[in-house]
Formats: structure tokens, C-alpha cells, sequence
């Protein structure tokens, strides 16, 4: 499905990605976590294209994008969605309006508009204008722009990031429907939720990838100071969620 092969970028002499390898296999969910900096969402860009690296190969769908012209790269992007931590939405158009902007090259179908927000639970909010939602609100505006693609594949970077702590679960609750579902590739803090939904956990740090397993496998036995700092996040969040209990 997508695959990044030695894909190493610089900027001013400073390595943002060195060497990194990752593959995405259909229907997999993968989990990608680090400190801030570390190269996640610059990782997300190269694969989606957005970003020319100095070296490597991004193969999607066995296609090389790097070697692609502007118009076979935006025909590639069709079948591609993203999901940004910042929403992305016009606050002139209607959430309806955002939705179908989407669809602007391919099928402007509005019936594929109107479902995709049923999807989500904004149907009834359709002629609304961003500045009268929530942020868990736009951000599944966001959602249903992805969606209305039907895309092979689905980026989500920090989606719940800029979100206020009482939004942030309807998203993920999205989010793990849709793993169900869609092939995914997330940038993600929410350990509990690659706990849940992540076939393989992705920890980066200072541009390179230092550990690649199943969750569990990670939060068990980590191979990586990283892997060993997220456990005891991990064990720290459920010693709390026990205590709330009790």
C-alpha cells in the first residue's frame, strides 16, 4: 500500500529524516509517535508528497510519487485523505460547502457529501458556518472532507491535538471505527488508543525510527529508551483511571 524506502531529508544542514524505513500494508492501522520535533508530521507530508526528500523512495500503491509529474501526483492524492490537527476548514463556506470542496476534481456528487457527514454526526448541522462549531465539531468536518474521497488510505496528523480534552474522545471514537475499516497512518500522542486500534506502534525521535512493534509487544517489553518512557506514561494514565474508580 504505502512504503517509504531510505527516505532521508536536510534542511540547512540539519537532518530532519535520515534513513527512514516504513511500510504500510492494506488494512493496517500504524501509530506514529515522538517527542515534538522529531520529524512525524514532516514524515506525513513526504508520504502524502508535499515534501520532496534528498534521497529515498515513497511507493504508493507500487507507484513511486517522487517520480511522478504535478499531475500524476494530484491524481494519486484522490485517493489519499487527510486529517490535520488545525481543521483546515473555510470559515466562509458551510460545512456542507467544505465537504464538497473536496470532490472540486473528481465526482461532485452531493449525495456522497451529504453521507459522509451522516457518517460523522453532522448532518443536521450542514448549513452551519465554522465559527458557530465546536473544535470537535470542525475537526469532524475535517473528518467528512477525508471521508468524501473514499480513499485508499487515510493521514491523520495530531487530530486531537489542538482539541479541548472533552472533544478529544468523540474523535477518537471515529477513529477507531474507522480502523475497522481503512487502511490509517496516525500521528498520535493518545497511547491508550494505540493500545486499542494499532496493529504496529512507530516511536521516532530526531528524524529516525527507533522502534517498530505491536503495542502490546512495546508497552511489554520496550527495546527503546522511548519505548520504556511511553510504558510509563501508559502505566501512569491507568494507575489514574483507577483511582477515579475507586
Amino acid at each position: 500500500m504505502l512504503e517509504l524506502r531510505d527516505v532521508t531529508l536536510e534542511r540547512n544542514k540539519v537532518k530532519i529524516l535520515s534513513n527512514v524505513n516504513l511500510k504500510v500494508n492494506e488494512g493496517e492501522t500504524i501509530v506514529l509517535t515522538g517527542p515534538s520535533g522529531c520529524g512525524k508530521s514532516t514524515l506525513i507530508r513526504v508520504a502524502l508528497g508535499l515534501i520532496k526528500p534528498q534521497s529515498g523512495e515513497v511507493l504508493f500503491e507500487g507507484v513511486n510519487l517522487l517520480a511522478l509529474s504535478d499531475e500524476g501526483l494530484r491524481r494519486k492524492r484522490h485517493k489519499m485523505g487527510i486529517v490535520f490537527q488545525e481543521f483546515q476548514i473555510l470559515e466562509h463556506f458551510t460545512v456542507l460547502e467544505n465537504v464538497l470542496l473536496a470532490l472540486w476534481e473528481g465526482n461532485r456528487n452531493k449525495k456522497i457529501a451529504e453521507e459522509a457527514l451522516r457518517s460523522v454526526g453532522l448532518w443536521e448541522k450542514r448549513f452551519r458556518y465554522p465559527k458557530q462549531l465546536s473544535g470537535g465539531e470542525k475537526q469532524r468536518v475535517g473528518i467528512a472532507r477525508a471521508l468524501a474521497l473514499d480513499p485508499d488510505i487515510i493521514f491523520w496528523d495530531e487530530p486531537t491535538a489542538a482539541l479541548d480534552p472533552m472533544y478529544v474522545h468523540e474523535i477518537l471514537r471515529i477513529m477507531d471505527s474507522l480502523a475497522q475499516r481503512k487502511t490509517m497512518l496516525v500521528v498520535t500522542h493518545e497511547m491508550p488508543f494505540a493500545l486499542k486500534v494499532a496493529d504496529q506502534l512507530v516511536l521516532m525521535d530526531s528524524g529516525r525510527i527507533v522502534e517498530k512493534a505491536p503495542p502490546d509487544k512495546i508497552f511489554a517489553h520496550p527495546s527503546s529508551y522511548l519505548g520504556i518512557m511511553y510504558r510509563e506514561r501508559l502505566l501512569d494514565t491507568k494507575e489514574a483511571l483507577t483511582k477515579l474508580a475507586n
